[in-house]
């Protein structure tokens, strides 16, 4: 099951949950104290797969995070209504997933994630720890190659990095030079792979941070 579709199961399933909890009394409010701890923590789980899927700035993530705010602090009748109110935000998420969108929103996400990495990478690096820098770079640039592949059709499971870093020079995606230095990525991510640490440098590593940036960028557009 890919991400996509673990992503889609579970806003499936918030959907479903929703239901129960958005019943009020008379005056609209939760029915009981239970209801209300319940429409709590439902909240914090919907706001978490939408932060899992949507990146700062995203208006699924905003309206998420407002609905989350209001609610914050102690319980109150009133958070049936705002389940409400949210699960309607999950649902049109699930819509785009359903439609095909959630790739884009979900290669977003990971450029996200893996922007993280390389901070610790080039921290690494920064620190002359070439093995542990080597490490992170190397498993986040065979990551982003296989993502794009993924992204333009290519087929990537079992194929070896190098005959996918040409795949996607023919596709234009990868210019020659850009081509050459990924193959040094790819170089490092196989030596550090085995703990060959000595077949690579330092200087290797940091053109293997330098052009999975660049990668990554590639991935979020």
């Amino acid at each position: 099951m890919t991400i996509e579709q673990r992503v889609t199961a579970r806003l499936e399933e918030l959907v479903r949950q929703a239901g129960p909890l958005t019943a009020g009394n008379n005056a609209g409010n939760a029915t009981s104290a239970q209801q209300a701890h319940e429409c709590a923590g439902w909240l914090i789980a919907a706001q978490s797969m939408v932060h899992l899927v949507c990146p700062v700035g995203h208006p699924y993530r905003n309206a998420i995070d407002m609905l989350a705010v209001s609610a914050a602090g102690p319980l109150t009748a009133g958070l049936n209504r705002t389940v409400g109110v949210a699960q309607q935000t999950v649902i049109r998420l699930l819509e785009d997933a359903r439609a095909g969108l959630l790739a884009t929103v979900a290669n977003a996400a990971r450029a996200e994630v893996f922007d993280e990495f390389l901070d610790h990478a080039k921290e690494y690096h920064r620190r002359d720890r070439k093995n542990e820098a080597g490490t992170i770079a190397g498993v986040v640039f065979e990551d982003t190659i296989r993502r794009l592949c993924d992204k333009q059709g290519i087929t990537q499971k079992g194929v070896p990095l190098d005959r996918l870093i040409s795949e996607l020079t023919g596709k234009g995606l990868l210019t020659s030079t850009k081509a050459k230095r990924a193959r040094t990525a790819a170089h490092v991510r196989t030596k550090a792979t085995h703990a060959q640490w000595e077949e690579f440098a330092l200087s290797d590593v940091d053109e293997t941070i330098r052009v999975t940036t660049e990668l990554v960028e590639l991935l979020e557009s």
